[in-house]
């Protein structure tokens, strides 16, 4: 059962979910990646990460504002 998830904000429109998983891999193993419709005219897009231990989500957190791609 997953531990916690995350919501991810203001990614880029060339982000896939390869990008979102490698980048945040190292903060723990991720259960899964779900990239969030956009509705035009939205420049960014969103993202879930669900992580299989509730611990990841801090190194996570450290990342805000860091860029993807």
């Amino acid at each position: 059962m997953p531990g916690c998830g995350i919501r991810v904000t203001n990614l880029s429109l060339h982000a896939r979910e390869r990008h979102v998983r490698e980048f945040f891999a190292f903060s723990g193993e991720i259960v899964d990646v779900q990239l969030l419709p956009r509705q035009p005219p939205q420049t960014k897009q969103s993202a879930i990460i669900i992580f299989t231990d509730t611990c990841a989500v801090e190194p996570a957190v450290v990342l805000s504002g860091a860029v993807i791609v």
